[in-house]
């Protein structure tokens, strides 16, 4: 079985796009997110420490905010062709 960095080296040069652009758009969205909750604008980081099921609404919170960059940067990648 091969290491994982060589099958990732050895997949077509689209998935590896489409991965390398998830990852870096989840990360800007984490980021974002972070950044929004530490500096509590609107009051959402309070709403959400605050509630019962902080848990649950903190990983939703994260959880679409890294998915929605991640997808439109997959998007962004494929319609500008960055290659």
């Amino acid at each position: 079985m091969k290491p994982m960095f060589q099958r990732y080296l050895s997949a077509p040069r689209l998935l590896r796009l489409l991965f390398e652009q998830a990852l870096m758009g989840a990360g800007i969205g984490l980021l974002l997110a972070t950044v929004l909750f530490v500096a509590d604008v609107a009051g959402l980081g309070t709403l959400i420490i605050g509630s019962d099921v902080w848990l649950i609404a903190s990983l939703l919170y994260f959880f679409s905010f890294a998915v929605t960059f991640a997808t439109g940067m997959i998007a962004t990648s494929m319609l500008l062709n960055l290659d």
